[in-house]
């Protein structure tokens, strides 16, 4: 005889659809027997994404005699295409 209610929820994703046939009412009365509320959401249709095309850069430093005088290292990693970056020269004594 208690007065129930439930509500409606939203899902990111997730659109809601109705209410399944075999489902309480959203609001009622409790009863001796056990009721189940089923509201019933459909998943979102995949709209197109622009994808981001990403890249990336790395500097090494080597001698003219291919000598490593500073180890590879990135400069941008996973970056989007057509952003800018930036090295800089370096002096090695």
């Amino acid at each position: 005889g208690t007065e129930y209610g439930t509500t409606q929820k939203t899902f990111d994703g997730y659109h809601f659809v109705k209410m399944d046939v075999k489902s309480a009412p959203a609001t009622g009365v409790v009863t001796a027997k056990d009721q189940h509320v089923i509201y019933v959401y459909e998943k979102n249709s995949e709209t197109p994404t622009t994808e981001v095309k990403k890249g990336s850069v790395d500097v090494t430093y080597v001698a003219e005699d291919g000598k490593v005088l500073e180890p590879t290292k990135y400069v941008v990693k996973d970056g989007e295409v057509e952003s800018k970056y930036e090295t800089k020269e370096k002096s090695f004594g």
